[in-house]
């Protein structure tokens, strides 16, 4: 047990790798693209993740379960069963991998929420 205390830390905090901050302005078609080109993604080859603001305008709720954020006519951000935490209390901080949703002949720019902060 000593042994074990010694070399474990008291509270082991998983650390996500984001690679870098975005403004929600500079999302463009162009650049998810672009981070689309990188791929496939897997283990030798992880999918990049960025931190955005969380929008100020309040979510949509899908289903009393998802959280979804309409941000232009083609730009959404969704969050899959996270409404119950953000209704508690909303988030300050998101981290979101880049693609789109193609439904109906429609593409639209999709940010999914892969972790937040509060």
């Amino acid at each position: 047990y000593a042994i074990c205390k010694e070399l474990i830390p008291d509270s082991p905090e998983p650390k996500l790798k984001i690679d870098g901050n975005l403004e929600l302005t500079d999302v463009s078609d162009n650049f998810v693209e672009q981070i689309d080109r990188l791929q496939p993604f897997g283990e030798g080859n992880l999918e990049p993740l960025f931190e955005i603001l969380a929008p100020k305008k309040p979510f949509k709720l899908l289903n009393k379960k998802h959280v979804k954020w309409n941000i232009e006519e083609n730009f959404e951000i969704l969050g899959w069963n996270l409404a119950e935490s953000f209704l508690k209390t909303p988030p300050s901080k998101l981290v979101v991998n880049l693609g789109f949703n193609e439904f109906g002949g429609e593409r639209r720019i999709q940010l999914t929420i892969s972790d937040y902060q509060i």
